[in-house]
């Protein structure tokens, strides 16, 4: 996913938006059927049942930027923007 994001990172939001709808939904398309498919056949109490499940559980989350060009990948630009004033903080 991040490579095809960074062939299209200077690209406007309508053609993110298309080689998005053209190859990032494939690509996840194959990822939740292999959730799917398998998430029955792991231990539901070791780490990758609860991989498995929690990718599960999120999966409008994860996939909703590929709605809209306008959206990144990550929230780390979010994060990083924020991170002065929370360092900030004086904790009691």
């Amino acid at each position: 996913m991040y490579l095809i994001e960074r062939d299209i990172k200077t690209a406007d939001k309508d053609t993110r938006f298309q080689v998005r709808q053209s190859k990032s939904i494939p690509l996840l398309e194959k990822f939740k059927r292999l959730l799917d498919n398998n998430a029955a056949k792991v231990d539901k109490q070791g780490l990758t049942g609860k991989a498995f499940t929690y990718a599960i559980n999120q999966w409008d989350k994860l996939t909703v930027y590929c709605q809209d060009g306008r959206l990144n990948i990550s929230n780390v630009l979010a994060e990083n923007a924020i991170r002065p004033f929370v360092i900030g903080r004086n904790y009691v």
